[in-house]
Order: structure tokens, then C-alpha cells, then sequence
């Protein structure tokens, strides 16, 4: 069970600050604390958090994010904690966010502190150039589950209250879902899917903070554990889609925003909190991939070593099988040690599914100063690599394409395996909304080759009944891809016989017309339902 617990160590006044040692006592101005409302069905917000983390890039050390997953847009993600956030922001639309939750005159509504996004980073600027009364400093450790946070605040000067409220915020980064306009923050797409990052997952001190002292020279000091769960579910009143977001062993994924605030609406500093991990971590589990076309997959992990020891000799479980590696990772740093190299076999069957699921756990790793060897039962990770699959065909292939309203989003490509040469390309246009368009392939040789179908925005078609089919030449469907198929579907294809060469011809498509008076006698009109272009 969750715990949070705070013991007081000292709240100390004027004269008394002997037992200061991790925060400053000089004058110093804010940082900035960027609370950012969004959502997975709101097509503008990756936008919103691009210019949220220019926002906090432009100011390092002094200015963090918060994502905070909230109203209708959110549909999953949710906290008990965002909608009061949400609220007394009075925002107008999404994505929203204040900074310091401070009213700097632009808010959406009159009055109110959320700002449109495009205000993001001018008001980033202006708080880190406001003096600040407090200053905040944090530090701590995760040993197995436990956090243990050490929190210390010095007050240079009075707030406007006798008191004021701390508040210490968990965050969650890495998280792979859906996100609707994803195309907007490309380096955050990961496959058909979205890497959220700065995701707020719970408030350690309470919705709105715990009281401390706030006038000049009062220091208040204090310890947080917190046993950090497997997992949270959020539901929000009002709102259906309640999610559970896993946190298993990926401790590194969390971080800890630690603000002061004078009352609910305005904060007045805060800090990113340092925190060491009782042992290195694997941060990532993934592959190199060559081409796109390529057979060879390079499974590596990365390792955390966010200790303060130097580690070494590792061993891992990759696919049943003992892996181990002599690098040295000094502490606080990150490197990368590959597992066996993958070949992707491709066999004689009609269908062939290639999805190739690995799997890895770290077991231990040395401690080079002593020699020591640490066992861990860290949670397996999993990759996916090769998943797609291969269909043998007797050409030619037919490729029939339902485009949508947003036609102008999709694109096509069609290359050979070998060299990963591109035989044929197109993207479409508006003109071609709703449109119907067939495409036909007939390579000059047999062998390998590779259709893709791409949607820019990530959401494949409108619906299920929009998108690609591929038909051989016996007229017989054998692969789609309709509806949200994501950013890209790709289709493997053995061509067991040699075509013609010609690629992509245009087949002409039947639309329906009338024609009228009929008999003519001087002027013939034609209405059709279709665009017709000579």
C-alpha cells in the first residue's frame, strides 16, 4: 500500500540555520513551473508540449513541465488531482497551461491563468526574472520501492502570507500510447504510437500542499517517504476512460517536482528534485535496424547507472540466454550493451507472420570498487522487432486506396527488399478527398518487396471502411489496412513471378453521371458526382 509520511526535522528562525545544508540562503529568482493541460484526443496538444519543453530548454535547471492529463479531451490518463487544477485555471480550450499558475494578463478567459500555448514560452522568460522570497532544494533516494526525499526551503525575504503551501508532485516520462496529432512533436513518436513525457501521476503532499512557515530567514526542513506503487489508476467525475499506467521497475522514469506555493493560484518557486537509485537500471530496450529492409536486427539495452558507484560486469537473460558484459558505467551516466544480433528468416509459406518478440531481464552487476556482486530481480522487457508480415503473390498486385477527407495526409511507397531501392512514391493531395485511386504494381523481376501506406497526422483513415487492400492477380484481397492503422501499415510481398516493370499506373475509376435534355438540340449538360479531369 502507497504511504507518504513527513517528519518535521526542524523549522528553524532567524540565527538558527546550522542545520541548513542543501539549499541556498542567497537571494536568488524563480524558477518556473509549467502546468500543462492536456489530452490524447486533443490534435493540437503535441504541439502544446513541444513548445512547453522549448519552453523549460530555454531556462535548464530553473524550469520543468507538468503534463497533466485532464477534461474531456483526456479520455485516459486521468488523476484525482488534475480537474481542481484544471478548474481554477479557468481555461478556454486545450492545450492550456500556466506558469506559476500566475496571472500575467493573457489568460484564455478574464481572470483566469491558463494561457494559450503560443504564450508558453514568454511567460517561462518572465517568471525565471522575478525575485524569489524562497528558495527550494531537494534531494533523495529510491531503495526497492521506497522513496526517501529530503526537502529543505529558505525564505530571503516575506511572502505576501505568514504562510505558505509545499507541494511535491510525481511525475511519469516514457509513457507509450495513443495521441491524437502526434505528427506535430515528431520526435516524440514511437512507432504507430506517442511517448509521454512530465505525465503527473500523483500529489505526495495532497491536492493542495502541506502549511509552512513564510516569512524572512525561516528555514523548514523535512523528510517525505513514499512507497512508490506498481502501478496508478486515475478516474476523473464526470469523464469516463479511467487507465492504469504501469511503473513496474522503471523507477528512472519518475521524477519529483518539489514548489512552494503562497495560496493555490500562485507559485512562487519550485525545483526538480535529485534523486539516486539503489542500483543501475535498464533505461531502454530496443534495436538498431539498419534500413527499413534490412534482415539484420541489433538488440541492445541501455543501462542507467544512476548510483554513485562505478558498475561493471553485468549479466542479463536475453531470450533465455545468459548475456554478460564487462563495461564500466561510471556513475550518474548511461551506455549501451547489445544482445546477439536477430536475422530475420523468411520461409516458403503463402503467409508468413514475422512479429519476433525478445525479451531481456537484467540479473546483476558488479560494484568495481569492491568487487561486490548485486543480484537483481529486475521486471523482463520486451521489444518487437520484424512485425509484419510476408505474403507470397503472383503478380500483378492491385492496390486499391479509399482515401478520406484529409487525403493530403497519406503517402505511398513501394520498394524492393534488396537495396531497399524506392521503385514508387506519391503522396496525395486535397483534391483527391474521398477519392478512390488504384494503383498497380508489376515488378520486372521476382523477389522481395515492400508497400507502405503512411498517414502523417497518425490516425490511418476516418474509418473502417477507408484505407488500402492489395488484391493479387486473381482479383483476392490478401492484406489491408483501414481505419486507424496509426502513422504507417507496411505490407512484405514475394513476387513468385516476373511482371512487365511498370509501376503505379493510374487505372481509370467509374463514376456516375446524367446527362440531359435528351434528346439535344443545342445544349447538352452532364452532372456528375465526381471531379473529371481531361
Amino acid at each position: 500500500m502507497k504511504k507518504a509520511l513527513l517528519s518535521v526535522a526542524a523549522m528553524l528562525l532567524v540565527g538558527m540555520l546550522t542545520a541548513q545544508t542543501i539549499v541556498s540562503t542567497a537571494p536568488s529568482n524563480r524558477n518556473a513551473i509549467l502546468e500543462e493541460f492536456t489530452g490524447v484526443n486533443c490534435g493540437y496538444c503535441p504541439d502544446g508540449h513541444r513548445l512547453a519543453n522549448l519552453a523549460c530548454a530555454a531556462h535548464p535547471g530553473h524550469a520543468w513541465a507538468i503534463n497533466i492529463h485532464t477534461g474531456g479531451y483526456a479520455a485516459q490518463y486521468y488523476t484525482q488531482w488534475g480537474a481542481a487544477i484544471a478548474s481554477q485555471a479557468n481555461l478556454a480550450g486545450y492545450p492550456a497551461g500556466t506558469v506559476n499558475r500566475h496571472n500575467f494578463g493573457n489568460g484564455q478567459n478574464s481572470g483566469g491563468t491558463a494561457m494559450s500555448r503560443g504564450d508558453f514560452a514568454a511567460s517561462v522568460n518572465a517568471i525565471c526574472n522575478m525575485p524569489s522570497p524562497v528558495n527550494v532544494a531537494a534531494e533523495g533516494t529510491i531503495v526497492g520501492r521506497t522513496l526517501t526525499l529530503h526537502i529543505e526551503v529558505f525564505y530571503t525575504g516575506d511572502a505576501a502570507n505568514a504562510t505558505n503551501l509545499l507541494n511535491v508532485a510525481m511525475l511519469q516520462n516514457n509513457v507509450i500510447g495513443p495521441q491524437g496529432g502526434a505528427a506535430a512533436n515528431p520526435d516524440f513518436i514511437v512507432g504507430s504510437q506517442y511517448r509521454h513525457m512530465h505525465m503527473l501521476r500523483d500529489m505526495l503532499t495532497g491536492q493542495w500542499g502541506i502549511s509552512i512557515p513564510a516569512t524572512q530567514d525561516s528555514f523548514f526542513d523535512t523528510t517525505i517517504v513514499y512507497d512508490i506503487p506498481q502501478a496508478i489508476s486515475g478516474t476523473e467525475s464526470g469523464h469516463s476512460g479511467a487507465s492504469t499506467v504501469q511503473i513496474g521497475d522503471k523507477l528512472k522514469d519518475l521524477e519529483f517536482i518539489v514548489f512552494v506555493a503562497e495560496n493555490h493560484q500562485e507559485i512562487l518557486s519550485g525545483v526538480k528534485a535529485s534523486v539516486v537509485l539503489e542500483h543501475p537500471v535498464i533505461d531502454d530496450f530496443s534495436y538498431d535496424h539498419t534500413t527499413d529492409c534490412a534482415l539484420e536486427y541489433e538488440p541492445y539495452v541501455k543501462i542507467l547507472n544512476n548510483t554513485n558507484k562505478t558498475v561493471t560486469n553485468f549479466t542479463f537473460t536475453y531470450n533465455g540466454q545468459a548475456v554478460t558484459s564487462t563495461k564500466l558505467i561510471s556513475p550518474m551516466s548511461e551506455d549501451t550493451i547489445h544482445m546477439p544480433t536477430y536475422v530475420l528468416t523468411i520461409t516458403g509459406e503463402n503467409e508468413q507472420n514475422c512479429a519476433t518478440t525478445k525479451s531481456v531481464t537484467f540479473d546483476s552487476y558488479e560494484d568495481f570498487n569492491d568487487g561486490t556482486t548485486h543480484t537483481i530481480n529486475s521486471d523482463p522487457w520486451s521489444v518487437t522487432m520484424s512485425d509484419f508480415s510476408v505474403y507470397n503473390v503472383e503478380g500483378p498486385v492491385t492496390a486499391v486506396f479509399k482515401l478520406d477527407q484529409y487525403a493530403n495526409e497519406a503517402s505511398i511507397k513501394f520498394r524492393e527488399q534488396q537495396g531497399c531501392a524506392t521503385l514508387f512514391e506519391k503522396a496525395y493531395t486535397q483534391a483527391q478527398n474521398n477519392k478512390t485511386i488504384t494503383q498497380i504494381f508489376s515488378p520486372a523481376n521476382p523477389g522481395y518487396y515492400i508497400f507502405t501506406v503512411f498517414d502523417s497526422y497518425g490516425d490511418g483513415m476516418s474509418s473502417n471502411a477507408k484505407g488500402v487492400t492489395l488484391a493479387d492477380a486473381s482479383g483476392n484481397i490478401f492484406w489491408r489496412a483501414m481505419g486507424n492503422y496509426g502513422f504507417h501499415k507496411e505490407c512484405w510481398m514475394n513476387f513468385t513471378n516476373a511482371g512487365s516493370g511498370e509501376m503505379a499506373i493510374d487505372a481509370p475509376a467509374t463514376v456516375n453521371f446524367e446527362v440531359y435534355p435528351n434528346p439535344v438540340s443545342d445544349q447538352l449538360n452532364i452532372e456528375c458526382s465526381e471531379a473529371v479531369s481531361q
